[in-house]
């Protein structure tokens, strides 16, 4: 094709806002077994090899015992060999009191996103990685894997990219914890200002619109 339209998913900002993030501690309570003074990290995704929930154990693994991590996923039959390494890794490096797991299918992940410190992203393919925008229009800082072309485009201000190093990720994590406030809410409106729903809706008229012309002539 000579001319393709590359634009990201758009973001439901109704759900993915700022203020929900407000709830953030009281989200925390009602979905996890963490509290106010833990470090929560949170990472929403299917459990399989390409989403690499095992590479943020070995992060948790790096880290103080304040830091903990919240694991939201489906788990499919042909994938439950990989979770049970999952499982097998968090006894390995005595990680149960830690992490904490979610499998069932969930409708509410800007709640989880919203209630985190800081939001994860260590998959090691995507085409765009929708939850990188969701998470910073939750007003949550992320850590991602470098993904040309996918989350170096995407995170900006609102985080940081980085290799999938362990030791690497747990020194990330801490810089991105300081991110301001204000940068955030910055970055969410910046963000939303490309990628939210009404912005795309218009785009699409707009192309169908030009089609339909196209073909009337």
């Amino acid at each position: 094709a000579k001319n393709v339209w590359q634009r990201p998913n758009p973001i439901d900002e109704k759900k993915f806002n700022l203020i929900i993030r407000k709830q953030k501690y009281q989200l925390r309570e009602q979905l996890t077994n963490f509290s106010e003074d833990d470090i929560v990290l949170s990472y929403v995704a299917t459990f399989w090899d390409n989403k690499n929930q095992l590479f943020l154990l070995k992060v948790l693994s790096e880290l103080d015992e304040k830091y903990k991590l919240l694991l939201v996923g489906v788990i499919k039959k042909e994938r439950n060999d990989y979770y049970q390494r999952v499982l097998s890794d968090i006894e390995c490096l005595n990680l149960q009191n830690r992490v904490q797991i979610k499998t069932e299918f969930i409708n509410n992940p800007q709640e989880y996103m919203a209630l985190s410190d800081v939001y994860c992203f260590p998959s090691k393919h995507e085409g765009l990685g929708t939850p990188i925008l969701e998470s910073q229009a939750c007003g949550a800082p992320i850590l991602a894997n470098k993904l040309d072309g996918v989350t170096d485009k995407w995170i900006k201000d609102g985080g940081e990219i980085c290799v999938l190093d362990e030791k690497l990720w747990s020194e990330r994590i801490k810089k991105v914890l300081e991110i301001p406030k204000e940068i955030l809410e910055k970055n969410k409106i910046n963000l939303l200002k490309i990628s939210n729903t009404e912005k795309i809706d218009k785009q699409y008229i707009k192309y169908f619109k030009e089609l339909k012309n196209a073909n009337s002539n």
